[in-house]
């Protein structure tokens, strides 16, 4: 059998992946505080000159309702609060913050978790330093309380990445997620912005730009992919995670007749992911069997195949068991939607409730933020490009398939099992 060649590349777990932290008794907020003070409050806010005045004031009026969980360390404490003080740095997160004030909530407790995979790899160029391995974080809005939770990986304050990750990470999960599902709690659309795709569009939008206004440049593959090809990205989201299989675009949800058909044609497509990534580990196997049949045959240098053992071990131990292992929580998930949407009824809601003219806001948010993203990038300055990797002895993975397909035509006997 020829073997076929395979990327071999580190992957940039950059999802998002839901985690409850159960309720938490908030000290204060602005359910709290009579309509009138509120508006007062945004009103004076919206008269500031200042845009320093500007963000202490914001800061001031977000902290009676945004906390750090208690049990937080002080170092973990000062994070958040230098986070959530540079992300109002950024013209865009102040705006959203004048909305969250607006609406007078939610309640938000903010605190720090491990993560479903917590091994931390920063890149070697300080120029494009990312997380490989780990979710960032994540946010659960607790209807019954009206009060969400945004969680931080563990690993985060220590990764030395710059202080505009973290800013956009509180501007997405809070000021994006939580303020939405708030929004929508308080209107009567809870259920069905629950099925909501752009619920996610709408905090990547605004955390990427907070991250772009505040002077990086973002190396998120996300985001990258989002400006290379808008389309790609929204139709491959609710393959990549369960969290957004069971999220419908506000087409889907006004064809109540179709949903089943949805999640059905999804799920083909997440099977065959997961037969792909399956097959991946049998074939990281076999080329390790090949190093060690070319070092202990043939006398090469082990020392020349180091980076590729690595990334090989890698991917066998690490990267592909946890594709696969997300790909059976998808399926598990589109399993369950296709079991609720038997029932008409339920997609009528969902009909129903695209009709509210606050999806249509929704939708005119999504259309601002992209322009507003579409404009940064196009004003960002121009990168340098990048330096040439220094001479190496290590085998690339071409050479590696070219060595062991000669070898298996050359010395078939050695590859007789």
């Amino acid at each position: 059998m020829k073997f076929e060649r395979v990327l071999f590349h580190a992957a940039l777990l950059l999802s998002i992946t839901p985690a409850r932290f159960g309720a938490y008794a908030l000290a204060a907020s602005f359910d709290d505080l009579p309509a009138s003070n509120v508006a007062a409050v945004v009103g004076e806010l919206s008269k500031t000159n200042s845009p320093g005045e500007d963000r202490e004031r914001l800061f001031s009026e977000l902290m009676r309702f945004i906390h750090v969980r208690p049990d937080e360390d002080l170092g973990r404490k000062e994070f958040v609060i230098n986070a959530l003080r540079h992300m109002l740095e950024s013209p865009s997160a102040r705006q959203a913050a004048r909305r969250m004030l607006e609406a007078r909530g939610p309640s938000v407790v903010v605190g720090f978790a491990e993560a479903d995979s917590t091994s931390l790899q920063v890149a070697d160029d300080p120029g494009a330093k990312s997380l490989e391995g780990m979710s960032l974080g994540s946010s659960y809005y607790d209807a019954s309380a009206s009060a969400a939770t945004v969680w931080i990986n563990h690993a985060l304050p220590s990764a030395s990445l710059g202080r505009s990750l973290p800013a956009g990470l509180l501007a997405h999960e809070i000021l994006g997620h939580s303020l939405e599902a708030y929004i929508a709690h308080r209107k009567g659309l809870a259920e069905a912005f629950g099925f909501y795709r752009d619920d996610e569009t709408l905090a990547s939008l605004l955390g990427w730009i907070v991250r772009v206004e505040l002077g990086e440049a973002v190396n998120d593959p996300k985001m990258q992919e989002w400006i290379s090809d808008r389309g790609k990205f929204v139709d491959s989201l609710p393959l990549k995670h369960a969290y957004y299989a069971g999220r419908l675009s506000l087409e889907e949800m006004s064809r109540p007749e179709r949903i089943g058909n949805v999640f059905s044609e999804r799920m083909d497509k997440v099977l065959r992911q997961f037969e792909y990534y399956n097959a991946g580990v049998l074939q990281t196997r076999l080329y390790l069997e090949g190093i060690d049949h070319l070092i202990a045959a043939h006398g090469m240098d082990p020392g020349r195949f180091a980076a590729l053992r690595r990334q090989l071990e890698y991917d066998r131990d690490a990267r592909l068991p946890s594709f696969i292992e997300r790909e059976r929580d998808t399926m598990a998930r589109l399993s369950d939607m296709s079991r609720h949407f038997t029932d008409p009824q339920r997609g009528q809601v969902l009909q129903q409730a695209v009709g509210d003219p606050q999806f249509g806001e929704w939708e005119r948010m999504v259309q601002e933020r992209e322009a507003r993203l579409s404009e940064l990038w196009a004003r960002r300055a121009p990168t340098a490009p990048p330096s040439p990797a220094p001479a190496s002895n290590q085998f690339t993975p071409q050479q590696l398939i070219e060595m062991i397909n000669s070898d298996r035509q050359n010395h078939p006997d050695h590859w007789k099992r």
